[in-house]
């Protein structure tokens, strides 16, 4: 009897020392999100005191990766999490802690975003406008009211990328954009055509839209005499006709 009381006690101090070893680090295998190609991150260690995120591999690409349904952010080759996307919040790894963030930043589905406060925001709710990042020479464009950036511009390289909804990534741009300037250029793949310039202009969009009734964007019906739509401009004063495609023509 005193043998069994023994073994069952020391079972419990096994099993209590178990459970404090446990406490301070949570490991886990890590599911990559985003990183296809590469030495990627296969474990992901959490400090439940600290909440700080870790990598194993010191050698990996950037990207996003989860973890029980939380996404973290690490840049190249770093051990730490700089972001965390949890509950519909983008947190930022800064001073020893995970900080609501305000900015642009990439989620995992390959679109930038404007977040205020950890959340999505429209980055402005009056018209388009361009936000310039000076550090990087990145210009973010966003229709009015739009949460995410439909181009963007690359002050070094000058290129002009746009969102491509069916390959879900930003690709190199043909047409004309209205660039932060106010003047619209011609662009080629990407690449700008100075000698295509449209001098400054009271609009201030990134060009006609491909169909106007499908773009988010505010127009104007026109009706004929018997009243039946005719045609749509929008606020640039591009016209469209009546299925919304543009027409190639402009109140200006």
């Amino acid at each position: 009897m005193r043998g069994f009381k023994r073994i069952v006690s020391l079972l419990i101090v096994i099993c209590v020392m178990i459970t404090c070893c446990s406490v301070n680090t949570n490991t886990a295998e890590a599911a990559a999100i985003t990183v296809k190609k590469g030495s990627d991150i296969s474990e992901i260690k959490i400090n439940e005191t600290t909440q700080k995120v870790t990598a194993k591999e010191t050698n990996h690409k950037a990207g996003w990766y989860k973890k029980s349904g939380v996404q973290y952010y690490f840049n190249k080759n770093k051990t730490t999490a700089s972001y965390k996307w949890e509950n519909k919040t983008l947190y930022q790894w800064k001073n020893g802690s995970f900080k609501k963030y305000n900015g642009i930043c990439k989620l995992s589905d390959g679109k930038y975003y404007y977040f205020k406060k950890g959340k999505k925001t429209a980055y402005s709710v009056k018209s388009n406008k361009w936000k310039k990042d000076k550090k990087s020479g990145q210009q973010y464009f966003f229709y009015k009211n739009s949460k995410s950036a439909s181009y963007l511009y690359d002050s070094n390289k000058k290129t002009v990328k746009k969102w491509n909804k069916s390959k879900k990534q930003y690709a190199l741009c043909t047409g004309y954009v209205t660039l932060s300037d106010g003047k619209r250029y011609k662009f080629t793949n990407g690449k700008k055509d100075v000698t295509k310039v449209t001098p400054v202009k009271q609009y201030n969009g990134p060009g006609p839209a491909s169909n106007i009734l499908n773009s988010g964007r505010w127009y104007r019906s026109i009706y004929d005499g018997s009243g039946k739509i005719r045609c749509y401009t929008d606020n640039y004063g591009y016209i469209y006709d009546s299925n919304g495609n543009y027409t190639g023509e402009s109140t200006f």
